[in-house]
């Protein structure tokens, strides 16, 4: 009898453990595919499938702007989404941004940056124009110490279970705000919040930016991790072929 009680007790403890989180996830997983499906860009689902960017240059961006709105505060979306196109951050990134991170030095905004997943931390300077100043301007009516993008902030941890190579399951938390930053970006632009990073790294780098300033730009440690962000617009692939010659 005591045998087939700790029997009975390690198997309700291994499908609580091991097969329950793993099935949950998996139907949340299809339920998301079924009820929310993505907002799909024609160019977005071609650089998924070529891997050749077509970047967004300024005088695109700034149609892109147009139609960026928000419920609450439109003046904030508008600063998130401009300093999300010239940095290039990540959600997780641009939501700690405070009025303290940003100032107005000569012909440049300055702007620092924390930066997650085991980065550096970086100040970035960017152009004086009239969309770095809109976000200039809006950060200096912010208040103090408190972040500026407070509206796409989501005290909401979403706790991800998925197997590993060697069967086990693995736990991570995701927060909600960057869900809800790709989900307003995805409605303005047709595009994930992430591809605006692969954007500005791309821009850059066909610009003529060396290895060690996009690594800077970045925050990274290494080349490997700016690697997956580099991409070749469709012209400059075919300028590749005059090598053949």
């Amino acid at each position: 009898m005591f045998l087939t009680t700790i029997i009975v007790i390690y198997i309700l403890w291994y499908v609580k453990t091991r097969i329950y989180p793993t099935f949950r996830q998996n139907i949340r997983f299809a339920r998301r595919c079924i009820k929310m499906p993505r907002i799909v860009n024609p160019e977005y689902a071609a650089f998924n499938r070529d891997g050749l960017i077509n970047p967004i240059e300024l005088d695109a961006f700034a149609d892109i702007l147009k139609r960026v709105n928000h419920p609450t505060n439109t003046k904030q979306a508008r600063a998130l989404f401009i300093l999300l196109y010239y940095s290039g951050r990540r959600p997780c990134e641009l939501i700690a941004v405070t009025p303290e991170s940003i100032e107005k030095e000569g012909r440049h905004i300055i702007i620092r940056f924390i930066t997650k997943k085991g980065g550096r931390a970086t100040t970035l300077a960017f152009p004086k124009d009239i969309y770095t100043l809109e976000v200039w301007a809006y950060c200096k009516n912010c208040i103090p110490d408190t972040p500026v993008f407070y509206n796409f902030i989501s005290e909401t941890v979403n706790k991800v279970c998925w197997k590993t190579k060697k069967g086990e399951p693995h736990y991570k938390e995701y927060s909600r705000s960057s869900k809800r930053i790709n989900y307003w970006v995805n409605k303005w632009s047709g595009r994930p919040a992430y591809f605006f990073r692969h954007n500005r790294m791309s821009l850059l780098a066909m610009k003529g930016a060396s290895d060690r300033e996009l690594m800077f730009f970045k925050g990274a440690k290494d080349y490997k991790s700016i690697a997956p962000y580099l991409h070749l617009s469709k012209a400059a692939a075919q300028k590749v072929s005059k090598y053949f010659k």
